[in-house]
């Protein structure tokens, strides 16, 4: 098998996670169990609105997909057992980090400055959501993987050898990305719980037709001499 070959199959499984992904995420704001709609909040970060947002998100999720492809791919190469089954299992394990780190970046980041308001509330449901998704993508994508894995693997471990990339760098990035994710993890849960404390303790006013009604005290005038005496 030749590097362009290589490169394909590659591309294929970040192209199948990637699907795999999308139908999910879709599933998931389809049945309204969070605000899942991944691909127009891509497409409308960068548009600023809703128009060709769609497009855009597609192009965006798709070209992402197809790079961690080859990220998966390169840590499979690394792993002591490479069988069918390992591989899945690596797949799913690396897109449960990998979307653990994505939901966390929507919560505390991405929301916020988010052009459009109905993308700037992400609590923990769009989290979840999120990294329920990365670990749909590391299956579906470890999975193809795996069906030319002994074809694939040998070339990544000679193209990985051929690049310097050693296995004492990839221990120092994992060891170093499990504390950032730890801490990172962390401080998201604390930001959502001081967010929500900071929520509860807004006042509420009722909503009425799209108008706010807000009680406004009205003064008692005092009655005057005259009219007490009238009433005298």
């Amino acid at each position: 098998m030749n590097l362009p070959t290589l490169i394909t199959l590659i591309a294929l499984a970040g192209i199948g996670g990637t699907s795999a992904m999308i139908a999910f995420m879709t599933l998931i704001h389809r049945s309204k169990l969070a605000n899942a709609d991944m691909i127009r909040a891509i497409g409308s970060a960068i548009t600023g609105s809703k128009q060709d947002s769609f497009l855009y998100g597609l192009g965006i999720h798709y070209s992402m997909g197809i790079f961690f492809a080859f990220s998966y791919a390169l840590l499979n190469s690394y792993a002591p057992i490479q069988t069918p089954g390992s591989i899945i299992l690596l797949g799913g394990l690396t897109g449960m980090v990998h979307g653990v780190v994505i939901g966390l970046l929507i919560m505390v980041v991405v929301a916020e400055h988010h052009p459009l308001p109905q993308f700037r509330e992400a609590g923990l449901d769009v989290g979840f959501s999120h990294a329920a998704g990365h670990v749909i993508y590391g299956i579906t994508t470890g999975f193809i993987l795996s069906k030319q894995w002994m074809t694939t693997g040998p070339i990544l471990e000679d193209l990985r050898e051929s690049l310097l990339i050693s296995e004492r760098l990839v221990s120092n990035i994992a060891t170093w990305g499990s504390l950032t994710l730890v801490s990172m993890l962390l401080t998201g849960v604390f930001s959502a719980y001081l967010l929500n404390r900071t929520s509860e303790a807004q006042p509420m006013t009722t909503v009425n037709q799209g108008r706010e009604h807000i009680a406004v005290p009205i003064p008692i005038r005092p009655q005057s001499n005259s009219n007490q005496k009238k009433a005298a």
